[in-house]
């Protein structure tokens, strides 16, 4: 009985620690640490070959930094643009910069990061246009941690007479993305049911997003539980392989109710490239908000597996 109430424990001190890790401004004093990309970058070709070869995590780094508009104009205008050597000072600063914690896992994006060696370090620099706006990007020759150092407006030279019509910049929505589950759930008096669900994901920031699921939970065992259609709402925090997601949901059978609902996920792979990164594994709680005094008995306890499409 107390090792029931320990794994329900566990897991919503889980969800809280979890509340408060982000990255926020941070000063950089070594280069190759955590990097983007390995080897490190010698010539003009290993940059191009990085931005060939990690296109899906690039897309992914720029949603993450909420320039996921931009990354068309930098995919396009890249082959082209012209490409320099520079020397980054102490004390500059770099409005986002993408990286993998010790060169592994999930892209990650640091902001307002300031550069604070006793040493100059050496990138390359380049500039993507787009919305009379022209983006200054630097690449570190030893992580190729791709950053947006400066935004500044370009000019706009008006055409002779007429002038031209104002442009109306309509700001993009961070994309989501639809997800299906399934599994098996079992309560401890004992009762045992079958669940699936469908549901859409709309990312809210850094690693944050909210999940909106509908299914239903098919009894299979037990002589007081029944079948129940579901509504469920969480949100869920990211890092590395895991999430944990905290909300509540509707309960239709037992006559209706409300549950609260904690849930973990790990996801089956690092290569944001495999479909076994969009695919976890689910361990979820729920109970009745008017039966948390009864959790062990009649908490619903599920194992199974989420895809995200």
């Amino acid at each position: 009985m107390q090792k029931k109430k320990f794994v329900f424990t566990v897991i919503t001190c889980l969800f809280l620690g979890c509340a408060s890790t982000g990255f926020g401004a941070m000063t950089l004093k070594r280069i190759g640490v955590s990097p983007f990309y390995s080897p490190p970058l010698r010539t003009e070709a290993n940059l191009k070959t990085l931005v060939e070869t990690r296109d899906s995590d690039l897309r992914t780094g720029f949603s993450k930094a909420g320039a996921s508009d931009l990354y068309p104009a930098f995919a396009e205008q890249f082959p082209t643009t012209k490409i320099e050597s520079i020397s980054i000072q102490p004390g500059e600063t770099m409005q986002w910069m993408l990286f993998k914690k010790k060169g592994k896992g999930p892209v990650l994006v640091a902001r307002d990061v300031t550069w604070g060696g006793d040493e100059p370090f050496e990138a390359f620099r380049f500039y993507i246009t787009k919305d009379q706006n022209r983006y200054e990007f630097v690449v570190p020759y030893g992580c190729g941690n791709v950053a947006l150092k400066d935004v500044t407006a370009v000019e706009v030279v008006a055409a002779p007479v007429v002038a031209p019509p104002p442009v109306t910049v309509v700001p993009q929505k961070m994309a989501g993305g639809f997800l299906v589950d399934g599994g098996l759930a079992y309560t401890f008096d004992p009762e045992s049911y079958a669940f699936a669900r469908i549901g859409y994901e709309i990312p809210l920031r850094e690693n944050w997003s909210v999940i909106g699921l509908v299914g239903g939970f098919g009894h299979l065992h037990g002589d007081y539980g029944e079948s129940a259609f579901v509504a469920d709402a969480l949100l869920e925090y990211s890092w590395t392989r895991f999430s944990v997601g905290f909300g509540g949901g509707y309960w239709s059978g037992d006559g209706g109710q409300m549950d609260l609902i904690a849930e973990i996920e790990y996801r089956l792979s690092e290569d944001t490239n495999s479909m076994w990164n969009r695919t976890s594994l689910l361990f979820e709680v729920r109970s009745a908000v008017d039966e948390l005094d009864t959790m062990r008995d009649e908490g619903r306890v599920g194992l199974g597996i989420r895809y995200r499409f």
